[in-house]
């Protein structure tokens, strides 16, 4: 898994492959492992479509410094040795990153699938880390401390923009930091943030009484895009493979008895998509050939399901779906916007001793460097 693929001056001897006819190529592809598959198609760069999003899933103490990845598309996971996220907690994702922050609350950029990891500028904003440990603040308060951080588009260790949504004297409020300017930056506190996202070169952040803002993070203003968002239950700020903004609701039915059966936990979501025109959200049943996937912590992702290159992700990734992790199950989930049904996908059979940390679940693409 910390192989990187060869370049193309040397695979093939001479780079012969590159005559290879698609169909043979297409073949190769088709038949690899899709940990394998990934550097293939580093190899060939733009020839194939980019590789549809993993779920990767630390594991418990039993199963120290070992990853389980799953693979959407491909209906299988896998198990491997690699970065020990298990202490970690999971801050957000972009491309094939992930943003972790350690015991201590020490900040890093990690990609799962080369082991490659850095350190993001460390946060000066938190008072009290040296006296108890990160983790053990972020237990008291819940989903508190550091909730969430958001990474620029393309964004890679040296060349990045990052806005951190931090606890701060009981309200949710950002911080901003660059690769040129690696110190976290709190901004003026307005209203409790619940979530943000890189969107169109800008961050933004959306309150909890409905204002969406766009950021400059440099002079650390920003402007109200719109306000007035109304809907109930947890709410993720995304956007989608066209460049709209839009806003998912989510929430969770809980056991009960309908008569004598027993009906179990269900899932509920609802979308809605800001009309730029107008600035106002249309709640929406119909989100196209777009796919939303939503994992632990804010953990969001938006990916397009159209044909594109010569390559499609078949029927095992739907448009109009949301994707999902059960932290009760285990399970991973789809959940249909139009019929507004819900099923499970593919329970991973983990041994009892081998448990996956569910609640650390993430989404994203995985790449190399």
């Amino acid at each position: 898994m910390h192989a990187k693929p060869p370049s193309s001056s040397t695979a093939g001897g001479g780079g012969d492959w590159l005559d290879l006819p698609w169909e043979l190529l297409a073949d190769i592809h088709g038949r690899l492992r899709f940990t394998d598959r990934l550097a293939f198609t580093a190899v060939f760069g733009d020839l194939f479509k980019p590789e549809a999003p993993w779920l990767v899933l630390p594991q418990n103490t039993a199963c120290l410094n070992k990853t389980t990845f799953f693979s959407l598309v491909d209906r299988r996971a896998t198990t491997v040795r690699a970065w020990p996220l298990r202490d970690n907690v999971l801050l957000g994702s972009s491309g094939g990153w992930l943003a972790m922050a350690d015991k201590e609350g020490r900040m890093h950029l990690v990609n799962p699938v080369t082991g490659e990891q850095h350190e993001l500028p460390a946060s000066t904003i938190l008072v009290g880390l040296n006296v108890m440990s990160f983790l053990a603040i972020r237990s008291e308060m819940g989903d508190r401390v550091y909730r969430k951080l958001v990474l620029s588009a393309s964004a890679r260790p040296s060349s990045y923009a990052a806005m951190l949504i931090v606890e701060w004297q009981s309200y949710s409020v950002q911080a901003f930091a660059t690769a040129d300017d690696p110190a976290w930056r709190l901004a003026p506190l307005r209203d409790d943030v619940v979530d943000a996202v890189h969107h169109r070169g800008r961050f933004y952040s959306l309150s909890r009484s409905g204002v969406v803002e766009a950021w400059n993070e440099k002079e650390l203003t920003s402007e109200v895009v719109t306000s007035g968002l109304a809907g109930e239950g947890n709410t993720l700020l995304a956007t989608t493979p066209d460049g709209r903004l839009m806003v998912v609701f989510w929430d969770v039915v809980p056991f009960y008895w309908d008569g004598d059966l027993p009906r179990p936990p269900r899932y509920t979501f609802n979308v809605q998509v800001l009309d730029e025109a107008s600035g106002s959200w249309q709640e929406t049943d119909e989100i196209g050939q777009t796919a939303v996937l939503v994992g632990a912590e804010n953990n969001i992702m938006c990916v397009s399901t159209t044909r594109e290159l010569r390559l499609d992700y078949g029927q095992n990734l739907r448009g109009n779906c949301v994707y999902f992790t059960d932290e009760v199950k285990r399970q991973v989930c789809v959940y249909n916007l139009r019929h507004r049904t819900q099923r499970t996908i593919e329970e991973l059979g983990f041994t009892e001793r081998c448990t996956a940390l569910w609640k650390a679940a993430a989404w994203f693409t995985p790449s190399f460097p």
